[in-house]
């Protein structure tokens, strides 16, 4: 246990001399709004006083009652062999014969806008971060129809924002979708820039955002995205 705690503090000591972690740890709490449950980087003090007796006794109360569990066993073995071992070993697991009521709760961002800007390292670079993020309603049309709109959008921010007018180093856009709270969707921009860029880059990206929301992509722009992900699948099943 100390061993391990030693090393995770080491990471610690590392992470927060690295600007990268510092940015991420940083939005992170601002997305977040400081939720515990969404730390990045968690507190020195906290991990420090961390206690191996503590540790055991939540480990121990989260597992007094196995029932309504369910096991999954992967491997290559004789079922038949296998079957009565199983028997004798779930058989001796506590349980209470009702599985019990577990609320998960999940960090939800924050509403609303915010912004922050944060200073950290020496060289004369920035980095865009904006994260889109609100309902969904998931369903497998909606979900494809998400992941192209990304695509045809990164397209577009290669083009019109790197090559043409040469704002940004690189297009750094993902989208995740959530099951979580009825369901969620996640668009977020990395766009590293000239500090010097910072406000053109916003002004430009929000400008292709609207462009998108009025133009629909092209035919060029959707054959250009199904030639990409028909490759990703190939690649895929090598």
């Amino acid at each position: 246990f100390s061993s391990g705690l030693d090393r995770i503090q080491r990471h610690l000591l590392e992470a927060i001399e690295r600007p990268e972690m510092i940015i991420h740890d940083q939005l992170t709490k601002l997305y977040f709004d400081n939720n515990p449950r969404a730390l990045f980087i968690p507190p020195f003090d906290e991990v420090e006083s961390l206690n191996m007796d503590k540790v055991i006794a939540s480990f121990d109360q989260l597992h007094q009652n196995f029932s309504g569990s369910y096991f999954v066993f992967v491997g290559n073995v004789d079922v038949d062999t296998m079957r009565p071992l199983l028997r004798k070993y779930l058989a001796n697991l506590p349980g209470k014969g009702h599985a019990d009521q577990i609320q998960p709760e999940y960090p939800l961002p924050k509403r609303g806008i915010r912004k922050k800007e944060i200073f950290v390292g020496k060289d004369n670079k920035a980095s865009v971060r904006i994260i889109f993020n609100g309902a969904f309603n998931y369903t497998e049309e909606e979900s494809l129809s998400f992941t192209l709109l990304t695509d045809i959008l990164r397209l577009r921010l290669i083009e019109s924002l790197r090559e043409e007018r040469q704002l940004i180093y690189a297009s750094g856009i993902s989208s995740q979708l959530f099951p979580i709270a009825g369901g969620r969707y996640q668009l977020a921009f990395i766009l590293p820039c000239a500090a010097e860029q910072t406000d053109a880059v916003v002004s430009a990206l929000f400008q292709e955002i609207q462009r998108l929301q009025k133009d629909p992509p092209s035919m060029a722009e959707l054959n250009q995205v199904k030639k990409a992900w028909t490759q990703l699948h190939k690649e895929r099943l090598q």
